[in-house]
């Protein structure tokens, strides 16, 4: 008898390869430079609220912006303490809090790594799939300099993942607790996220409604109201627990959003519709892959300059960056990227039921930040897993007989779009040690001369 062959599926080879690959890159991003001088300035760097997000992790006062990630203190402060310490100073509290974000983001291009050897039915584009959710710039970023998105990240593929693994199985009680848990993840880390647990849902039930789940009518009802119930009253029961644990944080359903209303892009879409569709959508395609050098967001200085004259706030931008940011070759790596992106698309001209729920959660993140946020790479972890995992999967399913050529080629561009991001990182830990060039800027912020590239 021939000897029994080993499981190389992809629960056991992309854990571990994209783990080993990754793990090691995002420590380095995050170690190479910029050290507790990110802590100086609010928001200052892509408006990341870096300075909150570290007092939050690693410390026992109260959990703030609960109105939009209700859960976070209680599912990160424990461990960020922890390795933290007691009396831990500035710089160690913010190397804690790395250690967290970097290890968040690697799990969470794992887990659109395994999405993806899920949709395209093989091995090979999960890994590189894995690959290129973590060497994106939004990932780096996130996993470098601390942010809510920098763990918000792990509740995006997790709804997609089970729904690919129940497909064609029975709807059991025991799958509709595991939904209910998907849903606490889903509103817990990041709100907007209980939309992806929502779609996939929605999506299980329509396949068991039309015959592939074992149960249909009242028994599917029931299953799912108890799926729904779960999430509701364990979300209700951890949100009450963490008001305890850390008295003044207010519970998210009491203190009702609390987000600036000019955060709204209303009058951007109404006053130039084209224009402000196109940058959203160039962030989903190519700036949270490729990025350019950072600008200045001089609506923030504007904005500050009109309402709070005594607070000196500007803050590195990329979505004002401008076409002067790019430099030939981030604009030679884009142009890989739209060819990887034009292969997708060539993949997704046959329609195929697996790839109808990925797709309906990147079209709701790309409709909700439409009208809603800006500097939109600090939302990216929410939909960026995502995103890789169709993208890389469409475009194997599209190469034919090709698939190696598109493999390397799309292995050369992972490599590029690191070196990318690990440049741009660079840069700017560079300009927030040099006090945003403080020095050539007057006291509300402008320039006063043309900064230097």
């Amino acid at each position: 008898m021939d000897a029994p062959t080993r499981r190389t599926g992809p629960r056991r080879w992309i854990p571990w390869l994209a783990v080993g690959i990754l793990l090691p890159l995002l420590y380095a991003a995050a170690l190479r430079g910029g050290g507790a001088a990110l802590l100086d300035y609010p928001s200052g760097v892509l408006d990341m609220d870096v300075a909150r997000v570290v007092a939050d992790w690693t410390t026992g006062g109260p959990g703030r912006r609960v109105s939009v990630h209700p859960l976070y203190k209680l599912a990160v402060a424990p461990l960020g303490r922890t390795l933290a310490g007691r009396d831990a100073s500035p710089a160690r509290r913010l190397a804690a809090v790395r250690a967290i974000t970097a290890a968040s983001v690697a799990l969470a291009a794992v887990l659109a790594g395994l999405l993806a050897a899920r949709l395209a039915g093989a091995r090979g584009p999960g890994l590189l799939a894995a690959v290129l959710c973590g060497v994106s710039f939004s990932s780096v970023l996130l996993a470098a300099i601390p942010e809510a998105s920098s763990v918000s990240c792990l509740s995006a593929v997790p709804p997609l993942l089970w729904l690919e693994w129940r497909r064609g199985r029975p709807f059991t009680f025991g799958e509709a607790a595991v939904w209910g848990g998907l849903g606490v993840l889903g509103i817990g880390l990041t709100i907007t996220q209980v939309g992806f647990f929502a779609i996939a849902l929605a999506c299980r039930c329509l396949a068991v409604a039309r015959g592939s789940g074992g149960v249909r009518g009242a028994r599917l009802a029931t299953r799912v109201l108890l799926a729904l119930a779960l999430a509701v009253s364990v979300t209700w029961g951890a949100a009450s627990l963490q008001t305890k644990l850390y008295p003044g944080t207010p519970r998210f359903y009491e203190e009702g959003p609390q987000e600036e209303r000019s955060w709204l892009r209303l009058s951007d879409l109404a006053e130039e519709p084209i224009a402000h569709v196109s940058r959203v959508v160039s962030h989903f395609l190519f700036y949270d892959f490729v990025a350019p050098f950072p600008g200045y967001s001089h609506y923030l200085i504007d904005f500050y300059a009109g309402s709070r004259p005594e607070y000196r706030y500007w803050s590195l931008s990329i979505e004002e960056a401008g076409f002067e940011g790019w430099r030939p070759a981030q604009l030679a790596l884009a142009g890989g990227l739209a060819l990887l992106l034009a292969a997708a698309a060539v993949g997704l001209r046959r329609p195929d039921p697996r790839f109808a729920a990925p797709l309906l959660c990147l079209g709701y993140q790309l409709a909700l930040h439409i009208l809603y946020g800006r500097e939109y790479v600090l939302y990216s972890g929410n939909w960026h897993g995502v995103l890789c995992a169709i993208v890389v999967a469409a475009a194997f399913r599209a190469a034919g007989a090709r698939r190696r050529a598109l493999a390397g080629l799309t292995a050369a561009l992972c490599l590029g779009i690191f070196v990318n991001s690990w440049i741009v990182l660079d840069r700017v830990y560079a300009e927030v040690e040099r006090g945003l060039d403080r020095h050539l800027r007057d006291s509300a912020g402008r320039p006063i001369e043309p900064l230097a590239r």
